[in-house]
């Protein structure tokens, strides 16, 4: 009996699996049919709407504070009093820091009592009453009145620079902004025109303590910049643009940047100056351009990384997707739908952008148009289809073969033969 049963068994199973390929087999052949390599096309209704059309030129560089400028004094002499500290605010016009005065303005007093002289000795020259009657000495005091005219002139330069020294000697903000960096000089230590650098007779050369423009604390040779003051309420940032896309940019062209950092943030801006003087990088040839951003955010720091688009065209009126325009140029061709007609007609374009442009003539807003697209070929979708039926018919649980086996199995208990 037992021999009877599992002969049964193998029977019902061979059976199962017979039917089992015949439907896999149908399967295949009803989805892949007769295959085909050639693309196929479908259709889509677009509406025209109103709406403005943009054309832009991309670039990419750093954000940079919109005021950055570094400070010294235009003058030599001995730091006698810092005003402001590392992080303050300043406004433009602020005494920073000042030099001792002293020898500037013994030198202007000098220059003012001399000065002083020339004129009283012109007024002499030129007094008639001291004039003689002679020829001969009219002609030696016209000789005497323009020697010391010219003394006078001379001696009034001299006062003119001995002021603009006086005053170099008083250290100002030349813009609005914060203080980024100071010299750590001390009152007493001397100050040389266009840098600050620690008194010689400062020792130990070797220090580690450094300001916060990275001059060594006690280097008689090290130089820097006095001061740095910036401005982060104002940005910046300059882009390189290709040689093939410069020609269409533009002082005073509107830009948009975005943080590559910060999501959803994006600032106005606009063109504020063009290098005129190219980059070469690996035969790539590039253009620098400036622009000056319009709008600030809190999140945004100088040297963030950043992407601008400058709109370089841009024109209003019905727009459409420009894949629904056939030809080029102005004239074109659309295809209308009209309550389910397809009708071709004659467009003029105006402005033409990556995704839509504008329609002057032809198409009012609201029209349906009819945009042809291109679909994958039948071949690559059915085979992907017809191998993945098969593994899961032949596979898959008690829906495969697997299942058809434990049902053979269990038919006994229900009624089979014994």
């Amino acid at each position: 009996m037992i021999e009877d049963r599992g002969r049964w068994r193998r029977t019902v199973a061979l059976a199962l699996l017979g039917s089992v390929t015949v439907v896999v087999g149908f399967v295949a052949v009803s989805e892949v049919g007769t295959p085909s390599s050639s693309a196929r096309t479908g259709t889509e209704l677009v509406t025209a709407a109103d709406g403005v059309v943009q054309n832009t030129v991309s670039g990419t560089g750093n954000v940079a504070a919109g005021t950055d400028d570094d400070v010294d004094f235009a003058t030599s002499g001995t730091l006698d009093r810092v005003y402001v500290h590392q992080g303050e605010h300043v406004t433009k016009g602020q005494i920073l820091a000042t030099l001792d005065p002293t020898s500037a303005r013994l030198t202007l007093d000098q220059a003012t009592a001399t000065l002083t002289a020339a004129q009283d000795t012109l007024t002499t020259a030129e007094d008639p009453s001291s004039a003689s009657s002679t020829t001969s000495t009219s002609t030696a005091s016209e000789t005497t009145v323009n020697a010391d005219e010219l003394a006078v002139e001379s001696d009034e330069q001299t006062v003119k620079s001995d002021k603009l020294a006086l005053s170099e000697t008083t250290l100002r903000a030349p813009a609005t902004g914060t203080i980024a960096s100071l010299d750590d000089l001390l009152p007493g230590q001397s100050v040389t025109a266009g840098s600050s650098s620690n008194d010689s007779t400062s020792t130990d050369s070797s220090s580690t303590g450094s300001s916060s423009t990275g001059t060594s604390a006690g280097s008689s040779a090290t130089s820097s910049s006095f001061a740095e003051i910036v401005n982060t309420n104002t940005l910046t940032m300059t882009v390189a643009i290709s040689e093939a896309d410069i020609g269409e940019i533009k002082v005073g062209q509107s830009a948009t940047v975005t943080m590559d950092a910060l999501s959803g943030v994006e600032l106005a801006g606009h063109v504020a100056a063009i290098s005129p003087t190219a980059t070469d990088s690996d035969d790539v040839v590039s253009y620098d351009v400036t622009l000056d951003l319009d709008q600030t955010d809190s999140q945004v720091l100088p040297g963030m990384s950043a992407s601008a688009l400058v709109v370089v065209d841009q024109a209003s009126g019905v727009t459409v997707p420009t894949d629904a325009i056939s030809g080029s140029g102005s004239q074109g061709t659309v295809t209308l739908d009209q309550d389910g007609k397809r009708v071709e007609r004659q467009v003029v374009v105006g402005l033409r952008g990556a995704t839509r442009s504008v329609i002057i003539t032809g198409v009012n807003a609201g029209d349906e148009l009819v945009i042809s697209e291109t679909l994958p070929s039948l071949r690559s979708t059915t085979t992907a289809t017809t191998s993945g039926s098969g593994s899961g018919g032949i596979l898959g649980g008690s829906s495969g073969l697997a299942g058809a086996l434990g049902a053979a199995g269990g038919a006994p208990s229900s009624g089979g033969p014994p």
